[in-house]
């Protein structure tokens, strides 16, 4: 006897394939749009193929306080594909509209891919109907109104969150060894799922199992990280390390930064302004750096001491970084984005503050797809650092969250 499908399965399944769909559209539509990050990933693909696959790093490091940009600062696997790409570019002869397209495609698969491992995910927990619209809401929301959309600006998020979201998934289902290494893959690509690791640890009751665990996971970003490391310690460890004292366009910071004076991005692309005191610098990097640790700890303890779902954990790092970190920017609101769009569908304590920190990932992108007021970018950017810190202290004294992640 044929299972019954219900009117909410139909409905969430069109949601679901739509929310699929209308990435693809915008990928075939603006694929070859022109973008500073497209750029970057075009020189350095570039001098990898013309001068040696880690003369990035050493270019990188060498850049004084004035240089044109194009630089390249992220672990390796993303400057493999980089050089793949412009290889492929001249063997093939391929136009930069071709190449645009090519370099962008796997920032449209992991946005897929991402989006139906979430649905999936939360799909026994809340229905096929809550699950369509979380991942409808990961590829439509941050895709048309945020920057955050990589198949448009360039950004490779979706891959590192992918990679993330796929560790917890295993590791719900016990298969600690693949959890640990897909956690290990996703800080391959950027380093922010490390922080992730402690609440895995803290996760596991044999010390065994977290010792194992750890290994794994350090031991794949480090075997990633070795050629580059072996080829020219220095240069990867600077170029790594190159924007340490910058502020992000969503930090708090921005406003100590204006106030002082100072470039968000210590004036990069062009020189110094004479007369420009950076004495404080070191005082303002370190205390902020203090106050990142802090948070971050608080969090781990948080999650310990309340028992918090794992999710709520990992989501809780995530907001400690989005609210206290000095370099947030907008494409690092899609690393909390499932997570937080878990807790939106699952914790009725919690919905409001999820809602409103979705709500001000939103409004931080209008400035990017509508006509506003000059004064309009700075107000929306603060407030997802605001909204983050909100969210992260409802969750941090909330306790257990009713029921998240429940299966029915």
């Amino acid at each position: 006897m044929a299972k019954h499908v219900s009117r909410h399965d139909l409905l969430g399944g069109a949601v679901l394939v739509a929310g699929l769909i209308i990435p693809v559209i915008l990928y075939f539509a603006l694929g070859a749009f022109w973008a500073y990050d497209v750029k970057t990933w075009f020189l350095t693909g570039q001098m990898a193929y013309e001068h040696g696959l880690f003369s990035p790093y050493s270019l990188q490091a060498g850049m004084s306080s004035e240089f044109p940009g194009g630089y390249y600062n992220y672990p390796m696997p993303w400057l493999l594909f980089c050089y793949a790409a412009y290889a492929a570019k001249q063997a093939f002869s391929l136009d930069i509209a071709q190449w645009m397209y090519l370099v962008r495609l796997p920032e449209l698969v992991f946005t897929l891919a991402s989006a139906l491992l979430l649905h999936f995910w939360l799909r026994p927990r809340i229905g096929e109907r809550g699950a369509a619209l979380a991942a409808f809401a990961f590829t439509v929301f941050p895709g048309i109104a945020n920057v955050v959309f990589g198949p448009i600006i360039g950004y490779f998020d979706p891959i590192p969150v992918f990679f993330s979201l796929f560790a917890l998934v295993l590791f719900e289902r016990k298969r600690l060894d693949w959890a640990a290494l897909s956690l290990g893959l996703g800080a391959a690509f950027k380093y922010y799922p490390l922080l992730m690791l402690p609440v895995f640890l803290l996760s596991l009751k044999r010390k065994e199992d977290a010792v194992k665990f750890a290994t794994l996971a350090v031991l794949t970003l480090l075997i990633v990280s070795m050629p580059p490391l072996v080829f020219d310690a220095g240069a990867y460890i600077k170029a790594s390390t190159f924007i340490s004292d910058w502020a992000g366009s969503t930090s708090l910071y921005r406003l100590a930064y204006s106030a002082l004076g100072w470039d968000t991005h210590l004036w990069f692309g062009k020189a110094v302004p004479p007369g420009v005191d950076l004495s404080l610098l070191p005082i303002v990097s370190a205390a902020s750096t203090l106050i990142l640790l802090a948070a971050v700890l608080l969090a781990y303890a948080a999650f310990y001491r309340r028992k918090l779902p794992l999710n709520d954990g990992i989501l809780l790092v995530m907001l400690a970084l989005l609210g206290f970190w000095r370099f947030a920017e907008h494409n690092h609101a899609l690393w909390a984005f499932p997570f937080a769009a878990a807790v939106l569908f699952t914790s009725k304590r919690l919905r409001p503050f999820a809602a409103i920190w979705l709500l001000a990932v939103f409004l931080m992108s209008l400035p990017y797809v509508l006509l506003v007021p000059d004064w309009f970018e700075p107000a929306s950017a603060m407030l997802v650092p605001l909204a983050s810190i909100a969210f992260y202290v409802a969750i941090a004294w909330s306790g257990r969250s009713a029921g998240t992640l429940k299966k029915k």
